[in-house]
C-alpha cells in the first residue's frame, strides 16, 4: 500500500498501475449495458481480470448496468465525468499483483453512485480528490481493508455491509457512515487518522443508526469538526471508542450516543457541537481529561474512571449517574456554561470557573485542594467541603436553598462580598474566612454543629464584617453557639463562650458575634447587606442578558 501511494500525484491526474489495461466508457451503443463492446472506446468490453481498469468520463449514457460479476483492479471517475450510477452485478476488486492494492478514484466535481455490490478480497484504496461525493450503496463483501484517501468529496457507505469484516482506514478527508452496517461487522475495526473525519448520519429520513464497529480516533477532524461528527438524527456507536491521541467528537445536530466505552490512557476527549452527545458507558482514559465546548449538552450516564481534569467551556454537562468525575481531579465551569448535577451526588477534587452549577437536590463534595469559584449556584442542594479542601467565593452568591457542610474544610467568603445560603452544618473542625479587606457578610438560615467540632471564624472585623443567622442557634455558652470561635479585630482571639446570637428588633434575623452591639444598629446593617445582595444579583443578571 505504501508503494502504491508513493505514485499518487498532488494534481487530479489519474493514477495507473503498471501492467494495467484501461478501458474507457463512451456509451457508443447508447445503452446502459456494461457488456456491450460499443459502449467502450475501441469497441472492446473490459475483460474480467486483475489487470483491468475502467474509466468513466463523458458519454450520453450515465447509467451503467454491471449485470454480472466484473473482476478488475482499478476504477476511476475522471475530472470531466458527469454523475454516473453503476447498478446491479458485482464489482470484484482484486490486487493486480506485486503487492499493490486495487484502486478506486473519484476525480470529478460531480457526485458518483455505485449501487452494485463491491467485493474486496484483497482490499481497496479509495482516493477522492474531486469535490463530488462518491457513494457506495451496494453491499460490501470480503475481508480486505478499505482505505480512504483524498480531501475532496465524501466517501459515503450506505449499503448493508454485514458480510464485510475488513478494517477501514480513514486517512484523509471524510468517510460517511450512512447505514447501521456501513462499517461492516464488529470483527473489523475503523481507524480515523489525525485530520480525517468519520461522519455519521443516514440519508433516509428518520432512520437512526446503530453501529457496532470498534473505532479508534485521533485529532480534531476535517476543519475541526470532529474525528467523529454526528450529522443529524439520533445515532449510537456501540463499539469501543479508542483514543490514539487527543481527539474531538462532535454532534453538529441531533444526538450521538457512545455506548461501548472510551479508552486511551492519558488522552483527552473533547466533545462539542450544537447537537447533543450522550456517553452512557465508562470513560476509562487514565490520566486523560474531558473538555466540553459548543452549545449542545453532554450527558454523562455512567461511572467513569478517568483521572484528568474536566473543562466545561460552553453548553451543558448533564449528569445521569454518580461517580462521573474523579474524586481527586478538578472541574472548571466557564462563563455561560452549566454543570447540571441533576440530583446525582458527585465528588470532585476542586471547582473553578464563573459558570453555573445547578444542584437539583444533589450533594457536591469538594474532596481536596484549593477551589475558586465566581459563578452561581442554583437549585436546592448541598455543598460539602471536606478536610484539606477550600473554596474561595469570587462573587456574591445568592443561594438560599443551598446548604453548606464544612467537614474540616475552609470557606473563604472573599473580601467585600455579600452572600446568602441555606443551612450551615459544622461536621468537622473548619474555617470560615471573611477576608482582610472591605465589608463582608454572609447570611445562613440556621447554624448547627456536630459534637466536638469547632468553626473558626477568621479575618473578622467588628462593625465591618457580619455573620448573619436567621434562626437563633442557642444561648451564649451552649452548643452550637459556643462551637463558633472568632479571630480578628479588635481582639485577636475570642473563645466560643464569647459568641452570642444578637437578635434585631422587628426581624427574625440576628448575627453571631463575640461583641455586644445595639440591636437597632445591627438591623440597619442587615437591611443594607440584603439590599446589596439583590443589587449585585440584578447587575449580574443584566450582564448575562447582554
Amino acid at each position: 500500500m505504501c508503494l502504491l501511494l508513493a505514485f499518487w500525484p498532488s494534481s487530479l491526474t489519474a493514477l495507473v498501475l503498471p501492467e494495467l489495461h484501461f478501458y474507457t466508457w463512451d456509451s457508443g451503443d447508447n445503452s446502459s449495458l456494461w457488456e456491450r463492446p460499443a459502449n467502450w472506446v475501441g469497441d472492446v468490453t473490459p475483460p474480467s481480470s486483475p489487470n483491468t481498469g475502467v474509466a468513466f468520463g463523458t458519454g450520453a449514457q450515465t447509467l451503467v448496468n454491471v449485470v454480472e460479476t466484473r473482476v478488475l483492479s482499478q476504477m476511476r471517475f475522471d475530472a470531466n465525468a458527469q454523475s454516473f450510477t453503476l447498478k446491479s452485478g458485482t464489482l470484484a476488486f482484486v490486487s493486480p499483483g506485486g503487492g499493490d492494492f486495487p484502486l478506486l478514484q473519484q476525480l470529478s466535481s460531480n457526485g458518483q453512485w455505485i449501487q452494485s455490490e463491491v467485493s474486496l478480497k484483497t482490499g481497496l484504496i479509495v482516493i477522492t480528490p474531486g469535490a463530488g461525493a462518491l457513494q457506495i450503496s451496494g453491499n460490501l463483501q470480503g475481508s480486505g481493508p478499505l482505505v480512504k484517501e483524498g480531501s475532496g468529496g465524501d466517501l459515503v457507505l450506505a449499503g448493508n455491509n454485514f458480510t464485510f469484516n475488513g478494517n477501514i482506514e480513514v486517512n484523509t478527508g471524510t468517510l460517511r457512515a450512512a447505514s447501521s452496517s456501513a462499517l461492516g461487522d464488529a470483527t473489523g475495526r475503523t481507524r480515523v487518522a489525525p485530520g480525517a473525519t468519520l461522519s455519521v448520519g443516514s440519508q433516509t429520513p428518520g432512520a437512526n443508526l446503530l453501529i457496532n464497529e470498534p473505532i479508534s480516533v485521533a485529532g480534531n477532524g476535517v476543519g475541526g469538526n470532529g474525528a467523529i461528527n454526528n450529522l443529524h438524527l439520533s445515532n449510537t456507536l456501540s463499539g469501543r471508542l479508542t483514543l490514539e491521541d487527543n481527539a474531538r467528537v462532535q454532534s453538529s445536530s441531533g444526538v450521538l450516543t457512545l455506548a461501548g466505552g472510551v479508552s486511551g490512557d492519558g488522552k483527552t476527549l473533547t466533545v462539542g457541537g450544537a447537537g447533543n452527545v450522550v456517553i452512557n458507558s465508562a470513560i476509562a482514559t487514565g490520566s486523560g481529561g474531558l473538555v466540553k465546548d459548543g452549545k449542545g449538552t453532554l450527558t454523562l450516564g455512567a461511572p467513569n474512571s478517568f483521572q484528568g481534569p474536566t473543562t466545561l467551556l460552553e453548553g451543558t454537562i448533564l449528569l445521569q449517574a454518580m461517580q462521573v468525575f474523579s474524586d481527586t481531579s478538578g472541574i472548571t465551569v466557564s462563563q455561560s456554561s452549566i454543570l447540571d448535577l441533576n440530583g446525582f451526588n458527585e465528588t470532585v477534587g476542586s471547582l473553578f470557573g464563573t459558570g453555573t452549577v445547578d444542584f437539583d437536590g444533589a450533594v457536591l463534595t469538594l474532596a481536596s485542594g484549593a477551589s475558586s469559584f465566581g459563578g452561581q449556584f442554583t437549585g436546592a442542594g448541598t455543598l460539602l467541603i471536606k478536610e484539606g479542601a477550600s473554596l474561595s467565593l469570587d462573587a456574591a452568591f445568592n443561594a438560599p436553598n443551598l446548604n453548606i457542610i464544612l467537614d474540616g474544610g475552609t470557606l473563604l467568603l472573599g473580601s467585600g462580598q455579600q452572600h446568602q445560603f441555606g443551612n450551615l452544618l459544622i461536621a468537622g473542625n473548619s474555617v470560615l474566612d471573611f477576608g482582610n479587606a472591605g465589608s463582608t457578610s454572609v447570611l445562613f438560615r440556621t447554624v448547627g454543629a456536630e459534637a466536638g467540632n469547632v468553626l473558626t471564624v477568621e479575618n473578622w472585623t467588628h462593625a465591618l464584617d457580619y455573620f448573619f443567622v436567621q434562626n437563633n442557634p442557642g444561648a451564649q455558652g451552649t452548643a452550637p453557639t459556643n462551637q463558633v470561635d472568632f479571630t480578628g479585630t479588635p481582639i485577636d482571639t475570642w473563645t466560643g463562650d464569647d459568641t452570642r446570637w444578637l437578635a434585631y428588633a422587628n426581624t427574625t434575623y440576628g448575627q453571631l458575634t463575640p461583641v455586644p452591639e445595639p440591636s437597632t444598629y445591627g438591623a440597619l446593617l442587615l437591611s443594607a447587606c440584603a439590599g446589596l445582595v439583590v443589587y449585585r444579583r440584578r447587575r449580574a443578571a443584566k450582564r448575562s442578558a447582554a
